[in-house]
C-alpha cells in the first residue's frame, strides 16, 4: 500500500529503425532531409548517437554543404564503437541499408510519433510524482493545470502537416464525401419552419441554443423535438432541472393525443381517451428516450451523465440528442463570477461534448426579465443568461416569442385603460401565434423569421401552412 506508483519499470516508447532509416536516406539523398526538416529536429531521436549524426547533418546542411558519413566524420569521436562498429562502419551499414527516400516524411513522423509517447510517459510520472509530494498550498486543481498546460506545448509542437485540421487532410476529406454523396449526420426537425430559420436540420457535433421567457413554450418545442428524433431512430437525453420524467412523457403524450394537459394531470379523460393515451405511452416506452432528473449538477456532472448515456446507445446507429433544461440551473464551478463567464463555461464545456460524443447538444435558455420593459419584447442577445458573451459557443440560437403571454403581461399593469388599448393595437392578430427565429446562425441567414401556431390546451406548435399539413407525429393519433 505504501509503494511509490511513480516507480515505474518499462521501456521507453522508441523506433530505433525509423531512427536508422531516415539517416541512411539522408546519407544518400540530402533531399530527404527536407522532406523532415520542418518539423524533426535531433532533440526527438531516441539513440544519442543518432541525435549527435542528425544534429550534425542538419548543421552541414544548413551550411550549404553536403552531408555524408565522410564530411561530418570529423566532428564524431574517433573511438566511439556502435554495435561493434565503428561510427564510419555504421553510417555505412545505414546507407546500404536504407530502403530510399520516399518514405523519408513517414519515417520521420514515426520518430516523432516515439518521442511524443516518450513525453507523455515522463509528464505522466512527473504529475504523480507531484501530485504525492505536493505542498499545502498546491490545490489538485492547480496541479491539474499546470500538466494541462506541458500537454497543450506537445500538442501544439506535434508536426501539422498530415493534422486532421490541416487544409489538405479538411480538403481530402471533403472531396471523399463529395464522391460518395455523404452527407453531415444530422437529426430532423419536427416543423419546416424550424428548419427554414435554422437552414437545414440539427447537425452532429453543433451546440444550439433555444430562448425563451417562462411559461412561452421552449420545453413544449423541445419535447416536440425529442419524440420526433426519438421516432426516426436517435437517442435522446432530456437532462431536465425543472420537470420530472413522468411530466415530460404526460406533456409528450398530450402533444401526441390531442388531449388537454389538464385533463390527463387530473386523470379526467373519456374511456376512448385512455384508450390512446394508453397506446401512447406503449409507443413511446419503445422509444430510445432518457429523461434525467437533475438537481443541483455542474457541468462536470452534466457531461457525465452525457458519457454515460452516450456509451449505452453508441451501437443503435442514430445521430444523439443531448437536451438540457435549462442553461441557468446549471451550478457554477464559481457561483461568484460574472453571469457571462459562468454562461461561456457551460456553454464551451457543452460544445466540446458535442465533439466528443458526437452527438447534437441543444441547450434552452430562459430570459431574463429585460424584454418586459420594452414595447416590442422580443427576444435580443442580451436576453440570454450571460448576454452577448454567451454565445460564442453556439453554432446557432433559436428564440421562440408568443406575444399573446406578452400582450396580456403588459396589460396587466398598463397605466390606464388608453395604454390598454394602444397595448392591444400593439398585439392584434397574434391570438394563438408564435414566431421562430434566430439570434445567431454561424452557416446561414440569422434574420430569418417564420410563424407558428401555437394550440395552448395541448401545449404544442404547429404548422400554419394550409398546403403544407404539420408532421408533427406519426400516423395514429
Amino acid at each position: 500500500m505504501n509503494a511509490h506508483p511513480g516507480d515505474f519499470n518499462i521501456d521507453l516508447p522508441n523506433n530505433i529503425e525509423a531512427e536508422q532509416q531516415i539517416i541512411g536516406s539522408i546519407f544518400v539523398s540530402n533531399d530527404a532531409f527536407h522532406a523532415v526538416s520542418a518539423f524533426l529536429t535531433s532533440a526527438h531521436f531516441f539513440e544519442p548517437i543518432h541525435r549527435e549524426i542528425f544534429d550534425l547533418i542538419a548543421k552541414m546542411i544548413g551550411a550549404g554543404k553536403a552531408a555524408t558519413p565522410i564530411t561530418i566524420k570529423p566532428f564524431l569521436p574517433a573511438d566511439r564503437t556502435i554495435e561493434g562498429m565503428s561510427l564510419m562502419q555504421y553510417m555505412a551499414a545505414l546507407m546500404s541499408d536504407t530502403v530510399g527516400a520516399y518514405h523519408a516524411k513517414a519515417h520521420g513522423l514515426a520518430i516523432v510519433e516515439a518521442y511524443e509517447r516518450r513525453q507523455l510517459v515522463s509528464i505522466a510520472h512527473e504529475m504523480i510524482d507531484t501530485a504525492f509530494q505536493a505542498g499545502p498550498e498546491q490545490t489538485g486543481v492547480a496541479i491539474a493545470g499546470d500538466f494541462e498546460g506541458r500537454l497543450a506545448e506537445l500538442r501544439a509542437e506535434s508536426p501539422k502537416e498530415e493534422g486532421p485540421g490541416t487544409a489538405k487532410a479538411v480538403a481530402m476529406r471533403l472531396k471523399e464525401r463529395s464522391t460518395k454523396n455523404e452527407k453531415i449526420p444530422s437529426i430532423p426537425l419536427p416543423l419546416e419552419q424550424v428548419r427554414e430559420v435554422l437552414g437545414g436540420d440539427l447537425e452532429v457535433g453543433n451546440l444550439y441554443g433555444l430562448l425563451s421567457s417562462s411559461g412561452e413554450g421552449k420545453t413544449s418545442l423541445a419535447l416536440q423535438i425529442v419524440h420526433y428524433a426519438a421516432m426516426r431512430g436517435h437517442p435522446v437525453l432530456f437532462l431536465s432541472y425543472d420537470q420530472s420524467p413522468e411530466q415530460c412523457i404526460d406533456q409528450i403524450a398530450g402533444q401526441m393525443t390531442g388531449i388537454e394537459g389538464v385533463r390527463i394531470k387530473r386523470r379526467a379523460l373519456t374511456e376512448k381517451e385512455w384508450d390512446r393515451y394508453y397506446n401512447a405511452l406503449d409507443l413511446l416506452s419503445e422509444l430510445p428516450i432518457v429523461i434525467q432528473k437533475c438537481h443541483r449538477e455542474g457541468i462536470s456532472q452534466i457531461g457525465n451523465h452525457a458519457r454515460r448515456f452516450a456509451k449505452r446507445y453508441a451501437r443503435d446507429g442514430g445521430v444523439p440528442l443531448v437536451l438540457l433544461d435549462h442553461v441557468r440551473k446549471v451550478a457554477p464551478r464559481d457561483p461568484k463570477a460574472h453571469e457571462g463567464r459562468i454562461a461561456s463555461e457551460i456553454n464551451g464545456a457543452c460544445k466540446a461534448y458535442a465533439g466528443e460524443l458526437e452527438c447534437v447538444w441543444l441547450n434552452l435558455n430562459q430570459r431574463n426579465s429585460a424584454g418586459m420593459k420594452r414595447e416590442n419584447p422580443r427576444p435580443i442577445s442580451s436576453d440570454m443568461f450571460g448576454g452577448e458573451q454567451a454565445k460564442e459557443d453556439y453554432d446557432a440560437i433559436l428564440y421562440l416569442y408568443r406575444p399573446d403571454k406578452y400582450k396580456e403581461d403588459q396589460i396587466r399593469i398598463a397605466k390606464d385603460t388608453k395604454d390598454a388599448a394602444n397595448i392591444e393595437e400593439r398585439f392584434v392578430g397574434w391570438e394563438g401565434k408564435a414566431e421562430i427565429g434566430a439570434l445567431k446562425v454561424r452557416f446561414g441567414d440569422p434574420t430569418q423569421r417564420r410563424k407558428l401556431g401555437f394550440e395552448k390546451e395541448f401545449t404544442r406548435y404547429a404548422s400554419l401552412r394550409e398546403e403544407a399539413p404539420p408532421q408533427l407525429f406519426d400516423e395514429g393519433f
